[in-house]
């Protein structure tokens, strides 16, 4: 999950840029019911992101055990969109605020019919400077992921054994805080915006 370079971008890097997006993916980790939760719902637990909370859920089913924990948060990503599919760019902690995207010095990458080459070659400036953040790039072709919409919530939730009514036990969840700080990718979102105004 944690690779970096170009190489990551495949096909997409000759394709234009012809849209962004802020959109909503899934993290996911997990660990024994020994393990301290801090542990589980922080970055000691290797993370999985998935587009949709079905691939969440069919991951889940596969996995689950009563001695077995999974804490699921949803976190905002940056949808770069091209006439080819799309790719999206996650900062799983949202400690990087997606800088390199920012600012004047970004807009010649967030203007439409860009090559993505330029984009990406922020995103790996972005993953460069911050290895406790991992940024995921995230081929994805037609594929669609779910928008965040302006006043979207992002939510949290941990799993937990309850028994059920045939004497095993059924996963339930609790919500649980989701404190992710969207600030930088609104503002990538407002650069994007300001980049291709025609006022």
């Amino acid at each position: 999950m944690n690779d970096y370079g170009l190489g990551r971008w495949g096909k997409y890097l000759e394709a234009e840029l012809m849209g962004l997006q802020l959109v909503r993916v899934h993290v996911l980790t997990s660990g024994p019911i020994e393990d301290p939760t801090s542990w589980v719902q922080g970055r000691i637990a290797d993370p999985t992101l998935y587009l949709t909370a079905e691939a969440v859920h069919t991951a889940i089913e596969g996995s689950w055990a009563p001695d077995w924990v999974f804490f699921w948060r949803e976190v905002p990503s940056l949808r770069f969109i091209t006439d080819h599919g799309s790719v999206v760019v996650t900062d799983l902690w949202g400690d990087t605020q997606y800088r390199t995207l920012r600012g004047v010095k970004a807009r010649a990458a967030l203007t439409f019919d860009a090559p993505l080459i330029r984009a990406a070659e922020r995103v790996e400036l972005l993953s460069a400077m911050s290895k406790t953040s991992p940024v995921i790039v995230t081929p994805i072709g037609p594929d669609c992921v779910e928008p965040l919409l302006p006043r979207g919530s992002l939510q949290a939730w941990s799993s937990y054994a309850a028994p059920d009514h045939e004497g095993g036990y059924t996963c339930l969840w609790a919500k649980e805080v989701n404190d992710y700080n969207r600030a930088g990718a609104r503002s990538v979102m407002r650069e994007f915006l300001a980049a291709n105004s025609t006022t």
